[in-house]
This record gives C-alpha cells, structure tokens and sequence, in this order.
C-alpha cells in the first residue's frame, strides 16, 4: 500500500499512515487526538501550515502498532535550518499503550537520517533535527521488541539543538584509533554513537572524558559499545577514581563496532572519546552502509 503525501509550507502536517488507522489534524487549542485523519493530495500552490495560534501549537497524529516492530508512515515537508522536534508517545506518558516506541526519520531518498528509541520521557521516543534541505520527509513509527499498542505523535519546531551525532547505527560519527573526537551530550536522553573498525583477538582500551579531567563539560559520562547486531559487549560509568569512563575490551571478531557517549543521571555538557590500543598504529574508520 502507498501513502498520500500531504505538504506544508513551515513544516508540519502529516499525511497517511500506511494502516489506515491514524489520526491527525492541527493543533487548535481543542483535544486534537480525536480529530480526523485529514486526507488532502499535496498542493504546492495550496500547502497546509503550522498552527501556532492555539494552546498545543504542532501537529500531533494517532497510530495504532498491530504487529510488533510493523511500521506506519507520514510524509511531511521539512524547511531547511528549522529545528523540529518529533515525539512519538506511548504508556509511558499515557498517550497511548504502546510501551515501547520507537521512531525513525528518512529523506526523500529513503535514506534514514534520524532515529531513536527512549529519548522521551520512560521508553518514549524523540528526535530532534534540522534539515540541511528544504524537502519530505517520512516518519516511520514503530515499535521496540515485541511491543504493540497505540501512540501519539507530535511534531513541532523548537528552539532545542539538534543532535550532533544520532544513537543508532546509522550514525555519521566514526572514531579513528589514537585520534580524540569531541561531542556534546544535548539532552539528558542523548546518546551519540561512533562507528569503529576493530580487529578480532586485539585488546583496545575506550576513554570517555569531560570535567572530572577538564575535557569537556559533562560532569559524568556514561560509555557502552556495542557490536554491529546492537549487542551491548562492553560498558563503564565511573573507572578510575573519576567520573569519567573507560572500557577495555578484547574484539571477539573483527568487524564494525559502534562506541556510545552518554551521560548518567541526566546530565549534559560536552566530552571528549578516545579509542586506543596497546599494539599502536592506526585502525581504517567504519564506513556507513
């Protein structure tokens, strides 16, 4: 089944969930999550717009997820250097009972440029981006492991930062060893993961530093890798008599990794990674695919 793609001029109206089952209208300052599915071809000429004049300026739509991990689709038109926040809630926040939402963004090419899974309130999901182009935009919600139930989506711009580097494993971020990269925790929520190529049977040892050793701002950071399944192989929150983080982990196999910066209890700030390995030398950062 294909969706009808709805435009908007500042950036906010979704079109056609592919279930059918969705709900969404502008928000008026009226309960908005019992209005109708507005159903409307794209019209370059006619394009519907943001609603800022009422209580809960945005879009917001309902969804229901019938089938674990099944996605729903919406179209929407994003303007380039604007800042959007996209929330997709569920039981966590009584928006629903989906416990588990996750979301994900894709441009018009279908290339995903944005995801997350618990950046909400509880196990809520939430992107913030801003597009480098003005275009459409596909939000495709869905549902973490065997979840199902029905959601609320929101969709509004915002004066919050984007996110500089997203936590999942389409990440841009990659990490050559022996070279530091720096990042910033924008949200208490946030993760940013970093592609790495390891070696199978080498031992590497991952620093992830802020204010305990003046190199960054974030006073505790949190650091997890993963393997490129998603399995979580190594993690540390306080090493050393610090705050800071560290990991040393012997690669099981060679291939892709992704190395996470966080913060615990919520913190934010900015840090500094470092992947490095006793043997020296240099190893060839991950290419996305």
């Amino acid at each position: 089944m294909s969706s009808r793609v709805l435009s908007c001029a500042t950036a906010v109206v979704v079109a056609a969930a592919l279930s059918g089952t969705g709900t969404a209208a502008a928000a008026t300052g009226d309960d908005v999550r019992a209005a109708p599915m507005v159903w409307q071809q794209s019209s370059p000429g006619n394009p519907l717009t943001l609603d800022t004049s009422g209580s809960l300026p945005g879009l917001v739509a309902e969804g229901q997820i019938f089938v674990a991990q099944a996605e729903e689709l919406y179209v929407l038109r994003l303007d380039a250097g604007h800042t959007y926040a996209i929330e997709m809630a569920g039981s966590p926040t009584d928006m629903g009972t989906l416990s588990d939402p996750l979301l994900r963004l894709r441009d018009a090419n279908g290339t995903e440029v944005a995801a997350n899974d618990d950046g909400g309130t509880g196990f809520n999901a939430r992107i913030v981006y801003t597009p480098v182009t003005t275009g459409l935009f596909t939000i495709a919600a869905s549902s973490y492991g065997s979840a199902t139930g029905s959601y609320r989506i929101r969709v509004e711009e915002t004066t919050e930062y984007a996110d500089d580097y997203p936590g999942h494993a389409g990440t841009q971020g990659s990490l050559m060893i022996g070279q530091p990269i720096t990042g910033t925790i924008e949200y208490g929520a946030d993760a940013d993961w970093f592609a790495v190529q390891l070696t199978g049977g080498q031992t590497y040892v991952i620093n992830l530093e802020g204010a305990p050793t003046g190199r960054g701002s974030l006073s505790d950071p949190l650091l997890t890798v993963h393997a490129e399944d998603g399995r979580e192989v190594g993690a540390n929150d306080d090493f050393g008599g610090t705050l800071n983080s560290q990991v040393t982990l012997t690669a099981p196999t060679t291939g892709r990794y992704f190395v996470s910066a966080q913060s615990y209890g919520y913190n934010t700030g900015t840090y500094t990674l470092t992947v490095s390995t006793s043997g020296g030398g240099q190893v060839p950062v991950a290419e996305n695919k």
